[in-house]
């Protein structure tokens, strides 16, 4: 007798146990629910891109071209920088174009998009595909027609971006609005951001006093 009580209070010191483990892993994570994590405020006023350029996004197979990181900011200071990732003459181009991938839909596959975070060790907020009609549309719309892309070798060469923020930085920014999307989305341009945030982060620059514009390379 004296043993199966023995046994009957072990089995309830352990359910005890269990309910108090419980207990304590609920007032945790309910607790974790409710914490405001403060975002780094340089984070909060900027915008990171992940921009792949293709040759065009029309064709049953588009062969990439170039990748950058381009980051608009808005805080003391408000400009663009364009940080090229890819250079075409590198071996290790050939893993990054194997690593190229697009759904059914033309979008940037889930597994492509991991792969850049992984191997630049970076997250962005989101991404934009884009080929050359449309590089060559939004150049021109950007510098306001006044930047000769045909005279350009190739439209993601850092030399095109040099050309471009020496423009941007002599001048107003274009009206978003004047942008004709229906040239260019959704047959040479898509992105995952929505297109509110576009406008509100267009219309901060244009109320800025001046715009810097930089390329970050080797």
């Amino acid at each position: 007798m004296q043993k199966f009580l023995r046994i009957l209070i072990i089995i309830f010191l352990f359910m005890m146990c269990l309910l108090i483990g419980a207990k304590l892993a609920n007032v945790s994570l309910s607790g974790d629910e409710y914490i405001v994590i403060n975002n780094n405020t340089q984070d909060q006023n900027q915008l990171r891109f992940l921009v792949l350029i293709v040759d065009e996004l029309n064709i049953k197979n588009p062969e990439l071209k170039s990748v950058w990181s381009v980051i608009i900011y808005d805080q003391d200071s408000s400009g663009f920088m364009f940080i090229p990732l890819t250079d075409v003459n590198v071996d290790g181009f050939k893993d990054i174009k194997r690593s190229f991938i697009l759904t059914t839909i033309k979008d940037p596959h889930e597994k492509t998009i991991k792969f850049f975070n992984t191997k630049f060790k970076t997250k962005w907020d989101a991404y934009i595909l884009l080929d050359r009609y449309a590089v060559e549309y939004l150049v021109k719309w950007i510098t306001q027609d006044s930047l000769d892309v045909n005279s350009m070798v190739e439209v993601s060469k850092p030399v095109l971006i040099q050309n471009m923020c020496a423009l941007i930085t002599s001048r107003e920014l274009n009206p978003i609005e004047t942008i004709e999307w229906t040239l260019i989305n959704p047959d040479h341009f898509k992105t995952n951001l929505p297109f509110e945030r576009i406008v509100g982060r267009w219309q901060n620059l244009s109320n800025s006093n001046a715009i810097l514009c930089e390329i970050i390379s080797d």
